[in-house]
């Protein structure tokens, strides 16, 4: 404890300054997120119906493929402050304009809509997270991520309290126009964080995914486990909802209980990031962090879906914890895996895995499991991806002293 009070009292005043601009830019992502992601659902439920959700997020993840190829052309040659504080401009001026063409009768903006809410926010974060992971050192990283964390989470919260006032009294243009609006001050913000220093590779004018390229494997198996916890945490959410389903069959009693439930994850995944992250990471090594992780969902699946799987109670219990350790100590160990690597394989490392890995994995599981949804199935889909998931773990730190402790 006294390492972590001691971390923030003798922070020096142009770090404190830093860490104030990125803190208010990144919690301004989040906050006007749920403007976007509630008109433009909307928007889409209205023009096409649910049925096409799928549909859309694959369009989804194929434009953030090519807004990665993008980004990674540009930023070796205007920086990742001119990247980010052109983008994000640009893509605010794009809702509000396929808006405004779809309140003018071209019902297909509603889905470009939709398929770019998928994409920008992926975008945007990792970006943020990006520069984070180049202005931090290791155990900075230990420390700052899960209090940021934290505090984004209340700021999502918030934003989506503000979205459904917003929604109750006024017409979608308002709210688009302030998530606009609030999404461009971020970029502003974000303009006054310190610039940095570049390595050699840098400085020779290295694209992110070329600079990766030399530690192709590495990087693939930060991808490949990023995919696999997202497999798991999918048909969790499966066996949760089909569960649910068929033990609440009242309308209200499911808003209710849904309501109750979302709340657990987001009350949860908060205590874990503000009061039991910043100890534990440094305490425990990012190694034995990653295997815990795979070990304590099977153990929670295995408790909550295995022996006591016909109770809601358990299920939904299994259901929390997953979706909290996903957002609070899965999040913040994951970051921790790029600090070895320079600027550049940095962000290029986060474009394969954060950004395309990420999304892809949650679209290919989900195309899946319209398909099969046995219970018998679903259970041998979650061992599977979780011993899978060790077995990654195993190459992954092979790999990261193969490539950094032995240099």
């Amino acid at each position: 404890m006294n390492k972590v009070f001691s971390f923030y009292s003798h922070l020096s005043d142009s770090m404190k300054r830093n860490i104030l601009f990125i803190v208010a830019s990144y919690v301004l992502i989040l906050f006007t997120y749920p403007f976007f992601r509630v008109t433009t659902t909307t928007l889409f439920f209205q023009s096409y119906g649910a049925s096409h959700t799928p549909m859309a997020q694959v369009m989804g993840i194929i434009l953030i493929g090519i807004v990665i190829l993008g980004i990674n052309h540009f930023q070796k040659r205007v920086g990742i402050h001119r990247l980010y504080c052109i983008f994000v401009p640009f893509v605010s001026m794009l809702f509000l304009t396929l808006y405004f063409l779809y309140i003018n009768g071209f019902t297909w903006a509603a889905f470009a809509l939709f398929s770019l809410k998928e994409a920008y926010i992926v975008i945007v974060v990792h970006l943020v997270l990006g520069y984070c992971n180049h202005y931090f050192n290791r155990d900075e990283v230990k420390m700052f991520y899960g209090p940021l964390g934290g505090v984004s989470s209340l700021a999502a919260m918030l934003g989506g309290l503000l979205t459904s006032v917003l929604a109750k009294y006024y017409q979608p243009t308002m709210t688009m126009f302030i998530g606009a609006f609030l999404l461009c001050l971020s970029a502003i913000l974000f303009w006054f964080t310190q610039r940095l220093r570049y390595q050699e590779e840098e400085r020779l004018n290295v694209s992110p995914l070329v600079a990766v390229s030399k530690i192709k494997e590495y990087a693939f198996l930060i991808a490949i486990i990023i995919a696999l916890s997202q497999f798991a945490i999918t048909v969790a959410e499966l066996k949760f909802n089909l569960l649910f389903e068929q033990l609440v069959s009242n309308s209200d009693g499911r808003a209710e209980k849904l309501a109750l439930i979302y709340s657990s994850i987001n009350a949860f995944s908060l205590c874990v990031q503000f009061f039991i992250l910043p100890f534990i990471a440094i305490k425990f090594s990012n190694k034995v962090l990653h295997y815990f992780i795979p070990a304590f969902y099977l153990f929670a699946f295995f408790i909550g879906n295995g022996m006591a799987g016909e109770f809601l109670i358990s299920v939904s219990l299994t259901y929390i914890l997953y979706k909290g350790i996903d957002y609070s100590l899965f999040a913040l160990c994951k970051e921790v895996l790029y600090q070895c690597l320079t600027t550049m394989q940095k962000y290029g490392a986060k474009y394969i895995a954060d950004m395309f890995s990420y999304r892809t994995a949650k679209g290919v599981i989900s195309l899946v499991l319209i398909q099969y949804q046995s219970p018998e199935l679903l259970n041998v889909l979650i061992y599977s991806f979780l011993a899978l998931w060790v077995i990654a773990l195993y190459f992954l730190f092979y790999f990261e002293r193969k490539y950094f402790q032995s240099a």
